[in-house]
Order: structure tokens, then C-alpha cells, then sequence
């Protein structure tokens, strides 16, 4: 897709530009709301980015991966307390998440 180009490119503006067009074309696709997150907390804008991942696991609140990346804009945000929670729920959800394993760790959980 255009948008992911867009992110490879490390243009993370553009490409939440077209991830939001994604997400009006398409308001069920998880995937699309999550490289929306994806794109923001790159472009560092984690209060975006947290809106965009919290549709993501509303969406698809079984998915282990949209749990970690609601984390990490957390954890971008500051905001330590949801961040370890999301982690929490990814490893939950899934106990060989490696990332949101590194990141509790890093985090002092």
C-alpha cells in the first residue's frame, strides 16, 4: 500500500495521512488503525498515536502485538502506569511476546 511505501520511506507523516484514509475507507481494519499508531508514534506524536492503537485493540482485542504498541506510545507519552499495563495484557495474551517481555523488563516490572 501507498501508506506502508510512505512509512518505509521513514515518511511518517504522509504515511499517517494515508492510513487515515484507510481507517475512513475501511472503519473495521484493525491493521489499518494500527499502522496509523505506528506512523504518529514514529513521527513522535504519541498522543495520536494512542488514539490510533486504542481503535486497533478495540477492534482486535486478542491481538498481542496492538496490546504492545498501545504500550510503547504509552511509554513515549510518559504515561508509565498504562504502559505497563498494555505490556501486561500482551504478554497475557500472548507469553512469548518477546517485545512487551523486553519492555516490562526495561521498565522495572
Amino acid at each position: 500500500s501507498k501508506a506502508r511505501e510512505l512509512f518505509q520511506a521513514r515518511k511518517f507523516r504522509e504515511a499517517a495521512l494515508e492510513y487515515e484514509k484507510a481507517t475512513q475507507q475501511s472503519p473495521s481494519d484493525a491493521g489499518a488503525f494500527a499502522g496509523l499508531g505506528a506512523s504518529w508514534l514514529s513521527a513522535n506524536q504519541p498522543d495520536r498515536a494512542i488514539l490510533a492503537y486504542q481503535r486497533a485493540v478495540q477492534l482486535k482485542p486478542q491481538i498481542s502485538g496492538f496490546q504492545a504498541a498501545l504500550g510503547r506510545a504509552y511509554l513515549q507519552k510518559g504515561d508509565r502506569g498504562r504502559a505497563v499495563s498494555a505490556y501486561r495484557k500482551a504478554v497475557e495474551l500472548d507469553p512469548n511476546n518477546q517485545a512487551a517481555k523486553s519492555a516490562l523488563v526495561s521498565i522495572g516490572q
